[in-house]
Formats: structure tokens, sequence, C-alpha cells
């Protein structure tokens, strides 16, 4: 397995040596002396996984540091922890509030430090691969959307716990209906749907949410904007 890279920023030599020590076998490291060197390294590397922040520095302290972090779209999920010799709550509370997931107070511990630091890393992967999940998600909802629009037809997707329905553009348009005209629920497509019809519907729809069709497809009339019917040819799948 890859091993993990780490940023240490910190202005004193000795805990540097000392962090370097205790992480070294684990992880790859890079290390910055004050916070502008650590924006820059954070800048030019993508593949910095945690940041070992010292709060009092000079040049730019970790708070600063830590400001610029989040303020960045391409730094601001890297997580950090801060090293203080302040042990005080003010110090505590107010890393936190620029962002720290935790601290890790002067002296280090050894057993401390790799636990602290292990936990975070495990976490930052997680949330790391969550937000690759649902950006795939997300871009196979709208390449299938845009495959289905482009051949002219409309997209509807039912939650059935809830039952908000969402009808895409053109599934309004064909109806005659602009994109405010339609609310997302399934008593609008119900209402909308021809009464000799919607028995037969549901039948179908029915039929495939208990697994005897693979496929829910049915041919009905839906009531246009201007009062007249259509057929439409509708498919859905669970």
């Amino acid at each position: 397995m890859e091993k993990q890279t780490i940023l240490i920023v910190d202005d004193e030599s000795i805990n540097i040596s000392i962090l370097v020590e205790i992480l070294k076998e684990k992880y790859n490291l890079l290390v910055a002396t004050d916070g502008v060197t650590a924006l820059e390294i954070v800048n030019s590397n993508e593949n910095i996984d945690l940041i070992l922040l010292d709060i009092v520095m000079p040049k730019m302290d970790g708070y600063q540091v830590a400001y610029h972090l989040k303020q960045n779209i391409k730094t601001s999920e890297i997580p950090f922890i801060f090293l203080t010799a302040k042990n005080d709550s003010e110090s505590v509370v107010k890393g936190f509030q620029e962002g720290a997931v935790d601290y890790i107070s002067k002296p280090f511990a050894k057993e401390e430090l790799l636990a602290r630091v292990y936990t975070h890393l495990q976490l930052h992967t997680l949330n790391s691969e969550l937000i690759q999940h649902k950006n795939f998600l997300q871009t196979s909802e709208e390449r299938l959307r845009f495959a289905l629009e482009g051949a002219g037809d409309g997209l509807w997707d039912w939650n059935l716990k809830t039952n908000e329905v969402f009808f895409s553009k053109r599934w309004k348009e064909m109806l005659g209906f602009t994109e405010d005209e339609i609310t997302n629920t399934l008593e609008e497509w119900k209402n909308r749907v021809h009464p000799q019809d919607l028995e037969q519907v549901y039948a179908d729809i029915t039929a495939h949410i208990e697994g005897k069709n693979n496929i829910y497809i049915n041919e009905h009339r839906v009531k246009c904007k201007d009062g007249s019917s259509k057929w439409v040819l509708d498919r859905g799948m669970v």
C-alpha cells in the first residue's frame, strides 16, 4: 500500500526532528519551517493527506495558514492538526474555529501522536472516497439525462419513500409546460394521467415493484397544459 504524505510545519528544528523520527517509517514526510513556505508546498503538491501545523511561527502563524487553506478550493479538504505548546482553552477553541480537525500538545507523546495521525488519515481517506463516489454518481446521472433528452425523451425520477418526483425540462415541454409550472409531486403526475388509464398504470407499476416484471412499461394518456390529451409511452425501473 502506498504511503500517505504528511506536511510538517514548525519553525523549531528540534520539534521537526522529533516528528520526523516518530513518523518516518509509516509516512512520506514534507517539511516547512514557516507558513509561507508551507502554502507554497501545498499549492505545488497534490498528494498531501494531512498537515501538522504549528501555531506560533514567523512570517505567518498557524491560524493564518489555516485561513488560506480553507479559502482555496484545491486545499480546503486537506485536514490539519494544530501543534501547540499552549494548553489554554482559548487557543484550542480558536484552532477548531479555523478548521483544525484536532490538536496535539508539545512535548509530543509518541503513541498519542501516532494514534491521532492515523485516525485523521483514515477519516480523510474515507471522506475522499465518498466525494469520488458522489461525483461519479452525479456525472452518471447527467450523462443519462443528456442521452435521454438528446433522443427527445422526457425523464422522470420517483422517490418511493417521499413521493417526490423529478420531471425533466423536456418532460414538461412535451406537455406544453415551462420548467416552473409543474410541481415535483406524485399528485401532480396522477392528476394528469387520464382517469380511464390510471388503474392499469398503477397495476403495471406494482407488478414491476413486486418483481413480476423486469421493467415497468405502460402507454397511457396525459393531460397537456391546453387541456388536450397526449399518448405517452412510459418506462421505468427500480
